[in-house]
This record gives structure tokens, C-alpha cells and sequence, in this order.
């Protein structure tokens, strides 16, 4: 069986992920993006322009939302590409397991120079935070965590989410799934890895389920409801019939072979 490896990030919204000096670094741009870096291979510069233009069109599409904000001028999107993990995390303040963050509020992404496969995933993933985010007006942690990360997740790639059903097949043998209660009252910061890397699986399983029992139309008017300040049992009623968070997590269980 093909491992499952999960790519973890930080998703923020109080706090600047870049706390180094604006001066320190060097710039380059596309037309929605700019990118801030010191030493990365100018081959690594332009698949990051190309591939992050790339998602920018696919995930707001892949998500079913029509874009009315366009990140154009001074509006763009930043990409900040530290020269290591260490320097990273030393001036994110981002924990060991951590591979990126996000800061919404100023379409802020922060990552280090590492294998393409990686970092193409941490790009995708949080671009797709910062979409989702913006298509349904929402700045503040008024969404559940384990739904932001699961689209965030789906944003990657929708494989990766199939992925986790397989993963998650196997942590369930050994007690390790977590109730939908646990997944909604669940905070990374204070869990550990093994925890941490369960929560993203399912969240992103639950997430990649919705999409493809019920499809990406539902999915758009799921968000309409959560824009209309429905929670999130009655946008689950509304979009796709279902009772509410309960009934849901006995759906995605039954789909998963788990319940």
C-alpha cells in the first residue's frame, strides 16, 4: 500500500508569519503573486510563479466559486521562501512539524526551499485557505478548523484526499479515528504529531467525501449558507439533505467502511 504522507501547515489570522525585515529580501512577481526570497534557485522561482498562477484559476474553479476579488497590483498575493526549515520556523515561530503557514487577512504564505513535490503541495494548500476564505467573506475562525483544512487539503489535490480514506482505514483498527465531537473541538497546537496528522486525514477524507458523493454544485451552496450565517448543521440540512453534523459524520463513516 502506497504511504500516505501528509503535508501539514499552519493556518493563521492575528499574527504576521514574516517577522523578518522587508529589506532582507529579494523580489520577484507574476501577476497575481509576489514572491520574497533570499538565495532560492532561480529554477525554483519559476515554477513557483508558473505553478502558483496555475492554482490560483484551478482551485477557485475545483471549489465551484465564481472570483468577484481579483489579486491584481497591490493586492497581490506574497510568497515569502525561506532558505531552510530552520530559518523557517525561527522567524514564523512555527512548530517543528510545520511545513508552511498562511496569514489570511494579507494573503501571506510562508514556506523554505525544499523538494518540488512538497512545496508545490504547501503552495496549493494554502492558496486554497486564502480562497476559500475570501469567496465566502469569512476573515476570523467562524469556520470549523477541520472544514478549513479540509478544503485546504482538497485544494492539493482531491487524490490526496482518497489517500487519506486509506490511511484512515488503517488508523481506525487501532481506535485511532476521532469522532466528529473531537474533530470540532480539536486544537493542533496543543496535540501531538500522530494526533495532528489524524485530524488533517479526516478532516480532508470528510471534506473530499461531500465532494464526491454529492458533487461541486452543493458544495457552492453549502458556502452560500455558511455567507448567509447559517451554522453548519443547518448548511449541511440545507445543501445536502442532511440532519446535521451527526448525520454527516454517519454518512462519511458508512463511505469510509468504518461505521
Amino acid at each position: 500500500m502506497k504511504e500516505y504522507i501528509l503535508i501539514l501547515s499552519v493556518l493563521l489570522f492575528s499574527a504576521c508569519p514574516a517577522r523578518a525585515a522587508e529589506e532582507k529580501w529579494l523580489t520577484t512577481g507574476s501577476r497575481h503573486f509576489l514572491i520574497y526570497y533570499r538565495q532560492a534557485p532561480e529554477g525554483l522561482l519559476e515554477r513557483v510563479s508558473r505553478q502558483s498562477e496555475e492554482y490560483y484559476t484551478r482551485i477557485t474553479e475545483a471549489l465551484g466559486f465564481t472570483r468577484y476579488n481579483f489579486w491584481l497590483g497591490g493586492n497581490r498575493a506574497r510568497i515569502y521562501i525561506y532558505d531552510s526549515a530552520e530559518e523557517y520556523r525561527k522567524y514564523s515561530g512555527q512548530p517543528v512539524w510545520s511545513y508552511g503557514c498562511v496569514f489570511i487577512p494579507d494573503k501571506k504564505i510562508c514556506s523554505f526551499s525544499q523538494g518540488w513535490d512538497t512545496f508545490s503541495s504547501v503552495l496549493a494548500h494554502e492558496i486554497g485557505h486564502i480562497i476559500f476564505h475570501e469567496c465566502l467573506e469569512m476573515e476570523k475562525g467562524s469556520l470549523p478548523l477541520w472544514l478549513d483544512e479540509g478544503v485546504a487539503c482538497y485544494a492539493e489535490n482531491p487524490a490526496r484526499c482518497r489517500e487519506a480514506s486509506v490511511f484512515l482505514k488503517a488508523a481506525h483498527h487501532k481506535g485511532g479515528v476521532l469522532t466528529f465531537d473531537q474533530l470540532a473541538a480539536f486544537i493542533p497546537a496543543a496535540a501531538g504529531e500522530e494526533s495532528i496528522r489524524i485530524f488533517y486525514a479526516e478532516s480532508s477524507s470528510v471534506v473530499g467525501y461531500l465532494f464526491e458523493k454529492f458533487g461541486r454544485d452543493n458544495f457552492a451552496d453549502f458556502c452560500e449558507e455558511f455567507k448567509r450565517g447559517r451554522d453548519l448543521d443547518k448548511a449541511l440540512r440545507s445543501a445536502y439533505g442532511l440532519a446535521g453534523s451527526a448525520d454527516l459524520e454517519k454518512s462519511w463513516r458508512r463511505y469510509l467502511g468504518i461505521l
